[in-house]
């Protein structure tokens, strides 16, 4: 995203996660296109009712406010912090080489342990 105040960020998100910004080419956009892209991207699975999971509460406040609050009554949300173990977590990132708590790489390291959990399975604390 390329229009948001760099000094609203926390030092988390300074140390972390700017550094981590324009890495991948193509990626750089305003706030108004990213929501009309995620959204765009979105809509092809609205047939299959997907359910987008995530690790941290504040991952789903981010796409509602991405959404403008504007959430498909089709999408389905799904806390799986209890499912995925921190040993996993670490082991995920220390044979990929990829760095933790940037976006695209925490999604493919969920998807790549959803086979060792069942989606139905309760999740303490959701």
């Amino acid at each position: 995203m390329l229009d948001f105040d760099r000094s609203r960020c926390s030092d988390f998100v300074r140390e972390t996660a700017l550094p981590l910004l324009g890495k991948r080419p193509g990626t750089a956009m305003s706030l108004w296109r990213l929501s009309q892209a995620v959204f765009e991207w979105l809509e092809q699975f609205a047939d299959d009712g997907p359910t987008i999971c995530f690790d941290y509460p504040g991952d789903w406040d981010h796409l509602w406010d991405l959404l403008d609050r504007d959430m498909p009554a089709w999408l389905k949300r799904r806390n799986i912090r209890g499912n995925l173990g921190s040993d996993l977590f670490a082991q995920y990132f220390l044979v990929t080489g990829l760095e933790p708590h940037h976006a695209l790489n925490d999604a493919q390291r969920i998807d790549s342990l959803s086979g060792k959990w069942d989606l139905h399975d309760p999740v303490p604390g959701f």
